[in-house]
């Protein structure tokens, strides 16, 4: 269930909003005050959404904007009667993913809410390690203008390594990041699919090494074309 951090010191608006979320399907917590809001957001790493009130007590919301921001490219959506334009271009400048002038319709916060949902989904399924470029949704891989053509399975594997580049990842990890329960038994299944992609990404810098014993580690990217997004 997607967690959703409320703050909002308005007790009435607090209520509703909290109320008319969790109809929703989302589950809520909710702070006060900037400095509560800040301390339950370190707290709890399960939170995918921050509404977030400009006029706070204790640490207003643009402070706690920025503190986020240090750490943090959680989504976080601007709550706010402050309807100037320069205000919104603040808002959106320091870092916040969207904004909304009070007094607004519930469904128009649930149609934001869902956007920067997809959007943090779309960057979360896309990586870029020694200028090779994947997709694990769309099951793109690019070298540079070349397109490598992998099976899904062989493109999760591929990004799962990515993820974890110049990491040992073990067998069993492997197992349940790419196949979960999905791998009907076969022991060999990780070798097999390792050679696979050994072949396809030949002409890549990318180098996906056996640890004896434990497992495989991706690596082989040049200090000087070394990027991860």
């Amino acid at each position: 269930m997607t967690k959703i951090l409320v703050i909002e010191d308005e007790a009435a608006l607090q209520s509703f909003l909290s109320r008319e979320l969790m109809f929703e399907g989302y589950e809520v917590i909710q702070a006060m005050t900037g400095l509560e809001g800040w301390h339950l957001w370190q707290k709890d790493a399960q939170i995918s959404v921050i509404l977030l009130d400009w006029m706070l007590p204790e640490l207003d919301g643009l402070s706690l904007l920025k503190r986020i921001r240090t750490t943090s490219n959680i989504p976080v959506i601007f709550m706010t009667a402050r309807d100037y334009v320069s205000d919104k271009v603040i808002g959106l400048d320091q870092g916040a993913d969207d904004y909304i002038t009070k007094p607004f319709e519930i469904e128009e916060l649930f149609a934001r809410i869902r956007l920067v949902l997809r959007k943090q989904k779309n960057a979360l399924d896309r990586i870029t390690v020694g200028n090779v470029f994947v997709n694990r949704a769309t099951h793109e891989v690019v070298y540079h203008d070349q397109r490598i053509s992998l099976t899904a399975r062989e493109v999760h594997l591929l990004f799962y390594l990515m993820q974890n580049f110049q990491q040992v990842v073990t067998r069993d990890e492997i197992l349940t990041n790419v196949w979960q329960d999905n791998y009907d038994n076969q022991p060999n299944i990780i070798d097999v699919y390792i050679r696979f992609l050994r072949n396809k990404l030949a002409e890549l810098p990318l180098n996906i090494e056996t640890v004896r014993g434990v497992g495989y580690r991706m690596a082989g990217v040049d200090d000087e074309r070394n990027s991860k997004s």
